[in-house]
Formats: structure tokens, C-alpha cells, sequence
């Protein structure tokens, strides 16, 4: 027994060693496995390859490009195409750049730089310009700076051999313009000051202690010497005209005030001549509140370009405005005003209307037709238009309908009505008046049925198969309508009924002598039986007579569908029954008794045994019968007298003659 145990012990420790040795095994295949499946690691070049070939043949790459270091500014992206960068704006660069690097801790900063747009200036990968610029020289430049002010005919010769780095710093610079110098400092490091030829030229005074830029433009000019373009040197003026001797203890203070300086060359007396509106700052002598005495950019030596010199002081004038005067932001103001004195009110060049005509001639041709607006007469644009220009079109002082009340004061309270003229609630007068002048003594541009015509075109569109009414065949639309508005419906020019019955005379007199009127005619609602206009129906019915009728008489039409109806009816309702108004009940044509006689023979034997041989003058046929519709075949009421259902008169009646 004790064999046995000890042979069992043998086999399970030989079993575990085996069932160890597999374990191992597995765990040294499942090891190999995992190292065959390890990914290489690949380069971003190896997928961006026309990158590659593109951008790393420029001259100068960017030095964490060429070490392959992508991934010292971008974030991978895998397989999903995506550029995402590790940060936003310049911290991306100054992670590496130092402010103290780029020279940044200047009074002025660059704005690109100040904005973090390092990338407008500089690629950042490569580029064929030093300093990973992303264009060479003054193209870079450019890109921003408008081109005009330094391509003009003499160009300072610094910009076309250098640059613009040897005047002005890329980043920032404790001078204004980013300048690598003080002003004047910069250009003395190239023009000496000592020289005679420079002396000669600034008339002996000692102008280096005094800013170039006052006469001469930095980057180029129309004039020699880059001189600016306004100069009183160009035409001849020496510095010694105006200023002290430059060998004086204040060489460049004024010989004398203004404006008796200006008056040695200008005559001031000339340039008022008979002007009654003389410019304040020119009656106060304060000729360099508009002019510079020196030089500018501008013509006449003005300081100021453009409108910009006027509206520094008339800063409510013609500023922010949707339509603009096209002369203000043309040729601007002096286009129209006069800059010293004028014999006109408001400095202008000449009197209101004339000086309007000189652009606007083909308005001014107006004045031949008969009928002319009468501020267009007097010439007075003003009194409608803004010359500097407005919110509204036209240039107009306001909205169209607020200039002309203004002097139709009592337009407004007639116009607008319940029912107002579309043209009018929108503000649009000219649509249908010539704001100068016409043929037409109400100013209209075209007749009255013409105008119409323009905005109810399909309307009165000619219609030959219709009915038409006699005014508005013959394009006489304001003998019903009010062209401006009414409280009446449909702009009409009174109450409805009065209005038609003002040509409707044989109407007229028939309602008065009538004793009963058909209720819309009696509530003057013409409309709801006759369109004013057309119809296809004729009299301009809207329907067909019947389908009229029980458009009204609902209970009628209802009943119809159901029970006989009289041979009548069927023909047309108006075969018993006036439209308008009757002498007689329920608007018959005539009195019942006679009216049924014209279809049923009284003098047949039928009719007189039916009515027990009654005399038919002294039958009130409604008495008994519908007229219109009924479930008995002799249009008996549906409620009768038993006897009466039976035929037996004569149970309750005496008849005589029986």
C-alpha cells in the first residue's frame, strides 16, 4: 500500500512538471507575437511628400522642419487629414522666439505682430527670402501698405537699393513709424548736413534740428527732391519770404502775423472781392486753420485731404449717410463751396439752382413743360433735397411724404383715411407725381388712366367678352376712387349708394318712388351683388342672377334640393322679382294675382274648379301657395286648414253662386 502512494507521488510530479513547460511555452509564443505586431513608428514626410518636394528645396527652412521635428509645432493627426497645432497664434512662436529675440519691448509694436499674426509676414516652414519672409523686400510690404504713395515718379533711393528695413524696424521700435532712428537723426545718417550743397539747397538755415517730413516725402513724390506735393518752394518761394534771416537768434519763427504774411503775397482783398459770406477762420485770419504753410499732399497746401479738412470742423455734414451727395464724395466739397468768400449764402460757388444745373442739366430741361413744382421754379432744391446727402433716396430732407406735407400741410389730414393709397402709406409721391415738372396741372407724370395702369395693369387689362362699367372702360377712375385715400372701402369717394346713384339717375327715381328697397340697396352695398369694374356676367353681376339670389337666401337654396320647385325659379328669379326696389311686396314686378296670371289661365275651367269658382280678383294666391318650392304637387303650404287639405271650402265658407 504504501508502494502504491509513493508511485502516484512520482506520476503527479512529473504531470505538473509537463503542464508547467507547456505554460512556459505559450507565454514565450504569445511574447513573440506581441513583438511581431509592434508598429513602425513613421515620419509626417513619408505621407506629405509633395510637402517634401515643394517646400524643403527652398532656400532657407525652418530649422525644427529640417531636423523632421514636426511635431515641435503640430499635434498628430493619423490617418484623418487635419491641421492642429500644438498652440494658437504668436505663443507658438515665442515658445522658441524670445520677445527679447524678436525686439519686442518697444513703445511701438508692429500691428501683425501686436495682433499674433507672425504668419503674414513669415512662412513657417520655408522660403526663399531670409528670415523665412514670405515675399522679398518691399513686396512683403506691400501686401498691407497700399503701393500708390511709394511708386510715384521720383522715388527715394533707399527703398529701391535697401529696402524698407534700413528706415523702419519689423517688430517694434521706441520711434513712431517704427523708425530705426529719430526722424531727423535717420536721415542725417545719409545726408550730411555739413555739406554746402545741403546748406545751399535749405537756404543756409540750420534744418537739421527741425523734421524732414514737413517738406519732403519719405518714400517718393511727383516733385524733385521729394519735395511733397503743395509746396511754396516748388513755386519759387524762399524760406527768408516768411521766416526770420537764417543767421538770426530764431531763424524759423514768422517775419510777421497772420494774415498780414499771407497778404505780402496774397491779396486777401481780391479773394473776399464782393462776397457778402465770408469763410470765419479766413475773416479771422487764420489762414493755417485750413492750409499748411509749408507743404502737404494736397493741393493748394491744404492740411487736410478731402472732405476730412472741412468735416474737422462741419463734423454734422454729410457724415454716415446712406446715400451720399455723389459731388461730396467726388471732387468733394470745394465741388460746390468756395473756400474764402462767395457773394452766395452758404460760400457757394454760385446760386443754388445754377450751381445744381451745372451737373444736373438734364433736370434743369424740365423747366420747358407747362406745369412747373414751384420750388423748382425759384430754383430752391433745398427745400426738398439735402445737398450733402441723406438717409433716404433721392437725397431728400426726409422721408417723401414729410417733405411734401410741409407745404401741403393739409394733405396729411385728407391722405390718410381707413383706406390710404398704397403708393401714399409708403412714402412714394413721385410714383405717380413728377417731383420738378409736367404736362399734367397736378404734377402727375402720365393722365390718370395711364397712372393707374402702371400698378393695376391686369385689371385694366381690355377685356372685350366682358361686361365692363362705362367709367372705368373709359379710364375714368377718379370719377369713383379717391387717388390718395377715403374711409371707404375701396378708396371709393363716398358711401357706396349715393355714389352710384349720382349717374344711376333712372335708379334714383325708381327708390323713390318704390315702397320697398331690396336690402342691400337699401344699405348702399351695391358690391355685393355688382363688381365695379367687369364681369362676365352681364348688368356686371358677380353670378349668375339665381346663384346670386341664394347666395342670400340660404333656406331657400336648401329647400330646393328637396321639394318641387316652381317652373319660375327655374327659369330666373327675376322672372317675378325686381333687383333694385318695387312698389310692391316682396319686390314683385307687378301685384301678385296679376303676376300668377301670366302663367296660370284664370279663365280656364280647370283653374275655376280648383277654386271653387272663386272670382280670381279677390284670390290673394300667397295665401294658399309657395311661390317658390313645395312638397305638394300644387305648391300648397305645408301647413293647411283640415277642410282645406280635403277641398271642403264650403264647411266654413258660403260660396256664392253654388
Amino acid at each position: 500500500m504504501v508502494r502504491n502512494h509513493s508511485g502516484q507521488k512520482i506520476l503527479l510530479t512529473i504531470f505538473s512538471a509537463l503542464l508547467a513547460g507547456v505554460f512556459l511555452l505559450a507565454l514565450d509564443q504569445a511574447d513573440a507575437a506581441r513583438k511581431k505586431r509592434t508598429f513602425k513608428r513613421k515620419d509626417c514626410l513619408e505621407c506629405h511628400t509633395q510637402f517634401k518636394e515643394e517646400v524643403l528645396s527652398r532656400s532657407n527652412v525652418h530649422n525644427v522642419l529640417k531636423r523632421g521635428d514636426c511635431e515641435q509645432c503640430h499635434l498628430r493627426h493619423g490617418l484623418v487629414g487635419k491641421l492642429i497645432l500644438k498652440e494658437e497664434g504668436d505663443s507658438l512662436c515665442t515658445g522658441c522666439h524670445s520677445g527679447e529675440d524678436l525686439n519686442l519691448g518697444k513703445k511701438y509694436i508692429h500691428q501683425v505682430v501686436s495682433s499674433g499674426n507672425c504668419t503674414s509676414c513669415h512662412d513657417p516652414h520655408a522660403s526663399e527670402a531670409d528670415h523665412l519672409l514670405s515675399a522679398e523686400g518691399g513686396e512683403l510690404c506691400f501686401q498691407c501698405h497700399e503701393r500708390g504713395q511709394f511708386g510715384k515718379k521720383i522715388r527715394h533711393a533707399v527703398l529701391d537699393d535697401e529696402g524698407c528695413r534700413v528706415c523702419h524696424e519689423p517688430h517694434s521700435s521706441d520711434q513712431v513709424n517704427l523708425l530705426t532712428k529719430k526722424p531727423t537723426a535717420l536721415c542725417l545718417s545719409c545726408h550730411e548736413s555739413k555739406k554746402a550743397a545741403f546748406k545751399k539747397s535749405h537756404g543756409g538755415y540750420p534744418v537739421s534740428s527741425r523734421d524732414c517730413s514737413i517738406c519732403h516725402s519719405p518714400h517718393s513724390s511727383s516733385q524733385d527732391r521729394l519735395l511733397r506735393t503743395s509746396s511754396h518752394v516748388t513755386i519759387g518761394v524762399a524760406c527768408d519770404e516768411c521766416h526770420n534771416p537764417p543767421d538770426s537768434g530764431e531763424p524759423f519763427e514768422i517775419a510777421d502775423a497772420y494774415p498780414d504774411l499771407c497778404a505780402g503775397c496774397h491779396d486777401t482783398a481780391e479773394a473776399v472781392g464782393k462776397g457778402e459770406t465770408v469763410h470765419m477762420p479766413f475773416e479771422d485770419g487764420e489762414c493755417d486753420a485750413c492750409h499748411d504753410p509749408h507743404t502737404s499732399e494736397n493741393r493748394v497746401l491744404l492740411s487736410i485731404g478731402g472732405n476730412a479738412l472741412c468735416n474737422d470742423c462741419h463734423d454734422d455734414i454729410g457724415m454716415n449717410l446712406n446715400v451720399p451727395h455723389e459731388a461730396v464724395i467726388g471732387e468733394g466739397c470745394l465741388s460746390c463751396h468756395t473756400g474764402h468768400a462767395s457773394a452766395q449764402k452758404k460760400l457757394l460757388l454760385s446760386a443754388p439752382g445754377e450751381l445744381c444745373f451745372t451737373c444736373h442739366d438734364d433736370i434743369s430741361q424740365a423747366k420747358k413743360e407747362p406745369v412747373i413744382h414751384e420750388p423748382f421754379l425759384e430754383n430752391d432744391c433745398g427745400s426738398c433735397h439735402d445737398p450733402h446727402g441723406s438717409n433716404v433716396g433721392g437725397l431728400l430732407l426726409d422721408k417723401m411724404d414729410i417733405v411734401c406735407y410741409s407745404c401741403h400741410t393739409d394733405a396729411e389730414v385728407q391722405f390718410l383715411r381707413t383706406y390710404t393709397h398704397k403708393p401714399v402709406a409708403d412714402a412714394l409721391c413721385a410714383v405717380c407725381h413728377n417731383p420738378h415738372a409736367s404736362q399734367d396741372e397736378k404734377l402727375l407724370r402720365s393722365p390718370a388712366e395711364d397712372s393707374c395702369a402702371k400698378c393695376h395693369g391686369d385689371l385694366l387689362k381690355e377685356d372685350k367678352s366682358v361686361s365692363r362699367h362705362l367709367p372705368f372702360m373709359q379710364g375714368k377712375c377718379l370719377e369713383c376712387h379717391d387717388v390718395h385715400g377715403s374711409d371707404q372701402e375701396g378708396m371709393i369717394l363716398g358711401d357706396q349708394g349715393p355714389l352710384c346713384l349720382s349717374c344711376h339717375d333712372d335708379l334714383a327715381r325708381m327708390l323713390n318712388e318704390a315702397a320697398v328697397h331690396h336690402e342691400p340697396v337699401s344699405g348702399g352695398d351695391c358690391t355685393s351683388c355688382h363688381n365695379p369694374h367687369k364681369a362676365a356676367i352681364d348688368d356686371l353681376l358677380l353670378a349668375s342672377p339665381n346663384d346670386l339670389c341664394l347666395s342670400c337666401h340660404e333656406s331657400l337654396a336648401k329647400r330646393m334640393t328637396s321639394e318641387r320647385t316652381h317652373d319660375a325659379i327655374e327659369e330666373e328669379c327675376l322672372v317675378c322679382h325686381q333687383p333694385h326696389a318695387s312698389k310692391e311686396a316682396a319686390l314683385t314686378t307687378e301685384p301678385v294675382q296679376d303676376l300668377c296670371a301670366q302663367c296660370h289661365d284664370i279663365e280656364d275651367e280647370y283653374f275655376t274648379v280648383a277654386h271653387l269658382g272663386i272670382d280670381p280678383s279677390a284670390i290673394y294666391c300667397l295665401g294658399c301657395h309657395d311661390p317658390h318650392v313645395s312638397e305638394d304637387p300644387a305648391f300648397l303650404k305645408p301647413v293647411v286648414h283640415t277642410p282645406f287639405s280635403e277641398r271642403a271650402c264650403d264647411k266654413c265658407h258660403e260660396v256664392e253662386g253654388r
